[in-house]
């Protein structure tokens, strides 16, 4: 344990009270429309993640929205962080390009200002030819992790191998499947979390949960925004 993280436990700690649960969620999901779901969402610890939306965004509005916020945070938690940290925490702001990286570089189009420079300098280090892109990402993220102690690197490379053997497993699930294994990694990360303490770890650990917690909250606001006849019947 490190008193370096003191201020950083302190912080994320708070933030992560706000996370919201199961519970919230299944409230929320009897709100058939979408007007109704965010008017009861403002009332709640969702607040903060849907301040600059109304039933009158449309898809896009909400998927650029939701994405700012995610960089948003990521960028605040940085600078809870030591200095050392902060290459590594802002590489993560990269991750929502790579399916664009993905498709530019399957249709062997040009992804220059169409990706942000940092992803492309960061892949432009690595020979990508011969290495799989989500690979090459883990690999230039561990690349910009400061020395630490073991103890501390320890905590990193389980959180990981964690999302790597998820991330491994998600595609070949059925629907059903796919979404116990997500609903078990929440509660994989949350006991992490509480056993990272005065650790690195805890604080990506919690920035996985805020991602997991988007997510949600897209598909929430998408399938209300874009079928809303199955609301009004269902």
């Amino acid at each position: 344990m490190s008193n370096r993280y003191g201020y950083l436990q302190a912080r994320i700690q708070a933030r992560y009270a706000e996370l919201p649960d199961e519970s919230l969620w299944l409230h929320l999901g009897a709100l058939k429309e979408l007007a109704s779901f965010l008017e009861e969402a403002r009332s709640t610890s969702l607040a903060q993640w849907i301040t600059g939306l109304s039933s009158s965004s449309d898809v896009r509005e909400m998927e650029q929205y939701l994405r700012r916020h995610l960089a948003e945070t990521i960028r605040e938690t940085t600078r809870w962080f030591d200095p050392q940290w902060h290459p590594a925490m802002r590489w993560l702001e990269t991750l929502s390009e790579l399916p664009t990286l993905a498709y530019l570089r399957r249709n062997d189009l040009d992804p220059k200002g169409k990706v942000s420079e940092l992803l492309l300098r960061g892949m432009l280090d690595q020979e990508l030819e011969n290495q799989h892109l989500q690979q090459a990402w883990i690999t230039a993220w561990q690349s910009r992790w400061p020395r630490e102690s073991r103890q501390n690197l320890l905590g990193m490379k389980s959180l990981q191998q964690t999302l790597e053997h998820h991330y491994a497993q998600f595609p070949h699930l059925s629907v059903e499947e796919a979404w116990v294994s997500r609903q078990d990694l929440e509660l994989r990360l949350r006991l992490f979390f509480r056993r990272q303490v005065l650790q690195p770890a805890m604080a990506f650990a919690y920035l996985c949960l805020v991602a997991l917690g988007l997510e949600r909250l897209r598909a929430e606001l998408m399938r209300r925004a874009l079928f809303p006849e199955q609301g009004a019947t269902s």
